[in-house]
């Protein structure tokens, strides 16, 4: 354990396990909203992103850490590479921030979420280092795998919507040519190029 962390704990232990405390409940808080705010915009693929970064995001972390296998250094059996509750919380931050956009919130109100979700992370982060249950690379390496899941989710997700909508397309245009007379393709004006 570091110096620091040391006379940091003694100080705001409290204050560390609260915040602590309080991921799981932030997480589906944030998860909520942005199904909310998703729905409620009918954007499916950013309400599909609140439902699966946040659980792909612990299923990786499990594997990880299971990977690695890093120990507490007190001997106790506990795993701790990457940090699950700052894995969590970087997922949760990256899906509202992704949710808003997508909805077509203000640049206001994105810009405002995505500073308050990025100091959240930090402090969660901070109150895992204070509680000494983490190391500094634990801390990163949580949130390099909630950013990497949630992105990768972000990817998937958009690849199949591409891939569902230009099926969709190319069945319109089909049902349309053989069902004019004599093989005209007649596009309806959502076809058209230039128009969604």
């Amino acid at each position: 354990m570091m110096d620091w962390q040391e006379a940091v704990k003694a100080s705001g232990d409290s204050i560390a396990g609260a915040i602590a405390y309080a991921v799981g409940p932030l997480v589906v808080l944030t998860v909520l909203a942005s199904i909310a705010a998703s729905w409620w915009r009918r954007r499916w693929d950013a309400a599909l992103l609140a439902l699966l970064a946040a659980p792909a995001s612990l299923v990786v972390e499990l594997l990880v850490k299971e990977i690695v296998h890093r120990q507490r250094p007190d001997g106790g059996t506990s795993l701790l590479y990457p940090s699950g509750h700052v894995a969590l919380a970087t997922a949760a931050a990256v899906t509202v921030v992704v949710a808003l956009r997508a909805t077509r919130a203000s640049a206001r109100t994105r810009t405002g979420v995505a500073w308050l979700a990025g100091f959240l992370v930090i402090a969660i982060g901070a109150a895992r280092l204070v509680q000494t249950v983490h190391y500094v690379t634990d801390v990163v390496g949580g949130a390099a795998l909630g950013l990497a899941v949630s992105c990768s989710t972000v990817l998937i997700i958009a690849a199949l919507s591409r891939s569902g909508s230009s099926a969709a397309v190319r069945g319109r245009k089909a049902g349309a040519t053989r069902n004019s007379p004599a093989g005209y393709d007649e596009r309806s004006s959502h076809d058209l190029p230039g128009r969604s």
